[in-house]
């Protein structure tokens, strides 16, 4: 996972979808470590995923003036509670971490 950020698509939005909470807590930590910036992690435990959605695609959520550039998400690791009802076409790569 970090050489996929960090090398083979550094600069492209990336969203990482897992199964777990546990797991996205655990690659959030591991990312962060790696020193991935602009990254977050989201799950049910979280107060308002949709505005971690707008900061990682403020382009095609229309909210490109309110959230500002160095606000903006390059790398959202969430569960399934981002995979219905969010706009999330600004990113350019998908990782099913541990999706069947």
């Amino acid at each position: 996972m970090i050489e996929l950020l960090t090398k083979k698509h550094p600069k492209e939005k990336v969203l990482v979808f897992s199964q777990f909470a546990d797991t996205v807590r655990y690659l959030e930590r591991r990312l962060k470590g790696a020193g991935v910036n602009a990254m977050a992690a989201v799950s049910g435990d979280t107060s308002d995923p949709t505005s971690f959605a707008w900061r990682f695609s403020p382009g095609s959520n229309n909210k490109r003036d309110k959230i500002k550039i160095a606000e903006e998400l390059r790398v959202l690791i969430a569960t399934d509670v981002l995979s219905e009802g969010q706009n999330l076409q600004d990113g350019a790569i998908l990782v099913n971490y541990d999706l069947p």
